[in-house]
């Protein structure tokens, strides 16, 4: 994953209007987002990059390859493992990187939600508080990041992009399906507040149960972002 990259990508149109952007990607690990930053550096963006804490015993030196395979195009790079996983934190987080460069341009939150709360007996309660948990630094940054856009004058992107794992149980089935639902909730929001200001926000999120069950949305599905990879192009 260090390495790897769209096959596609280097075959797809550049946009000069990349170079030289202001990129902010959060949630960037070894295992996520790489693709997705490597994009923005190959179009020579300037990248603020939140980078996801790691686990492994050797998460610092996996996390330092995949700055180096990202500086050898970008622009520049500036590189945080501070975490956002509480509202201070973020918003705290989200000022300083709107100021990195003297504003953003675009905004990727990479979100990937864990598993392991959710029970098989999970009640909708708690369901919907790891949801909200879940969402919660996305749409802080979303917020304060839309805010930047607007005093800057600048007509913005910014994209919220959950890569939810397969769920195992009916539970987690169900935990996939709300955020679904909420993440184009907290879009429809978001997007309606601050498109009279030119910033565009948007989402690629799970499907809900009653989506999957579409024949239709199945063959949507076979040609629609299936894969980090795709998101990426």
């Amino acid at each position: 994953m260090l390495t790897s990259v769209v096959a596609g990508i280097r075959n797809v149109r550049q946009y000069p209007e990349l170079e030289g952007a202001r990129v902010l990607v959060t949630g960037l690990s070894t295992e996520t987002g790489v693709d997705i930053a490597r994009g923005f550096a190959e179009a020579g963006s300037r990248l603020v990059l939140q980078i996801a804490p790691g686990h492994e015993a050797d998460a610092a030196e996996r996390s330092a390859a995949v700055l180096q395979v990202l500086a050898h195009t970008a622009s520049e790079i500036r590189a945080t493992e501070q975490p956002i996983d509480d509202a201070e934190a973020t918003v705290r987080f989200a000022q300083g990187a709107a100021q990195a460069y003297g504003g953003l341009d675009a905004v990727v939150n990479i979100i990937v939600p864990s598993l392991d709360r959710i029970s098989c007996d999970a009640t909708v309660d708690q369901i919907e508080e790891a949801v909200s948990d879940t969402l919660r630094a996305a749409c802080l940054i979303t917020r304060v990041a839309a805010n930047r856009m607007s005093l800057t004058w600048t007509e913005g992107l910014i994209l919220n992009a959950v890569l939810a794992p397969v769920a195992r149980t009916k539970a987690e089935a169900a935990f996939i399906s709300i955020l679904g639902q909420a993440v184009a909730a907290m879009t429809r929001v978001e997007a309606g507040q601050w498109a009279s200001k030119g910033i565009r926000i948007n989402a690629i999120a799970p499907r809900s149960a009653s989506e999957l069950a579409s024949d239709c949305t199945k063959a949507r599905a076979a040609k629609g972002l299936s894969s980090e990879a795709d998101i990426a192009a």
